[in-house]
């Protein structure tokens, strides 16, 4: 190994065709346990925010509201140990096709 860092490619996240590269986001991040989480960048509506660790296992499931385009919605991590996880939000629309958008948190 040369010691040498590469980094992969920014990957754009689009939501119905809106680009929410810049948008969605997770905070604070990296976190600690037991936090006060906050998700900003959705359209408003209704949606079902899962926690998963990096090895596939759900640890948590819950319903938020996004009550104004783009504003901060608060959730607790729960007590979770060190490490990666994922949170996805899905937009609970009553329709066959879901939209879902995942970020990656730290927890220290």
């Amino acid at each position: 190994m040369s010691g040498a860092i590469h980094y992969s490619n920014t990957l754009q996240i689009t939501w119905g065709g809106e680009d929410l590269s810049n948008k969605f986001t997770v905070f604070p991040n990296p976190a600690n346990r037991n936090s006060k989480q906050s998700i900003a960048g959705l359209p408003a509506g209704n949606y079902m925010l899962q926690i998963t660790s990096a090895n596939g296992k759900m640890i948590s499931q819950s319903n938020i509201t996004v009550a104004q385009a783009n504003s901060a919605v608060s959730f607790q991590t729960g007590n979770l140990t060190a490490g990666v996880y994922w949170i996805t939000a899905t937009r609970i629309s009553g329709t066959a096709s879901e939209k879902r958008l995942t970020v990656t948190i730290w927890i220290q």
